[in-house]
């Protein structure tokens, strides 16, 4: 039985996750900092966790991303996806990595934004705050603040 509810939950959070959008040209959001394709999933009838990414470019220094927040869900983590004894699975992280003038896409798969606790009034279409704090090479922070938008699983 826990097995059964273990794999429905995995498969719940997986289908979370859904595809990501076409690439666009990234925009200039603040010091240095270039976003392209900001999103967020939408989540599952009935559930309140979703899958977030981006495109982003941090150039005059490497960086790293250390957070991230949105008034539409209660908490946000940096996620990735680790091979454990044969099973991809997520883990959180306590950062990103941004290398000087070097794209990072952050989606489905790979490095991404865990969303928990998801504004259930949320339609694919809208746009949320999506804010993500950097901390430069010289330990400068900075947060940047860009428009994500709501993608149904279908997209």
């Amino acid at each position: 039985m826990k097995h059964a509810l273990l794999f429905v939950a995995m498969t719940a959070l997986l289908a979370a996750c859904g595809a990501d959008p076409a690439p666009s040209e990234p925009q200039a959001v603040g010091r240095g900092v270039e976003v392209a394709d900001a999103f967020v999933n939408q989540p599952l009838g009935g559930r309140d966790v979703s899958l977030g990414g981006l495109t982003i470019i941090a150039s005059g220094a490497d960086a790293k991303i250390i957070a991230a927040s949105t008034p539409a869900a209660e908490r946000v983590e940096l996620h990735t996806h680790a091979l454990d004894d044969g099973v991809m699975r997520m883990r959180q992280v306590e950062f990103f990595d941004l290398m000087d003038g070097e794209a990072m896409t952050l989606g489905r798969g790979g490095p991404h934004l865990m969303l928990f606790g998801v504004d259930d009034a949320l339609n694919a279409g809208d746009e949320v705050e999506l804010a993500l704090e950097l901390q430069w090479d010289n330990g400068d922070l900075s947060t940047v603040t860009v428009a994500a938008a709501i993608h149904n699983l279908d997209q």
